[in-house]
């Protein structure tokens, strides 16, 4: 089966909990045999687009890294970059 997520901060890139339960249950899905893609800020290069291979879990950047909270506080503008870049891809 191919499963996707889209979720704009990546483990372990971002380590917080929502990011780790997706990447652990990613990883047991890629164990039995499964094909997960997850599209999300690309914290893991300068421009966000590349697509790599993180322990058997396909990362699609979709953007370019972008501050997540401003004043203690997920961003508003974070959240519409990332959703507009979604919607390009």
């Amino acid at each position: 089966m191919r499963i996707a997520y889209i979720y704009d901060a990546v483990y372990p890139w971002i380590k917080g909990g929502a990011e780790k339960r997706i990447y652990e249950i990613s990883k047991r899905l890629v164990d039995r045999g499964h094909e997960v893609h997850w599209f999300g800020i690309g914290w893991w290069s300068e421009d966000g687009s590349k697509t790599i291979d993180h322990d058997g879990i396909i990362l699609h950047g979709v953007c370019r890294p972008m501050q997540l909270y401003v004043n203690g506080r997920r961003s508003i503008k974070e959240a519409i970059y990332f959703a507009s870049n979604c919607c390009l891809s």
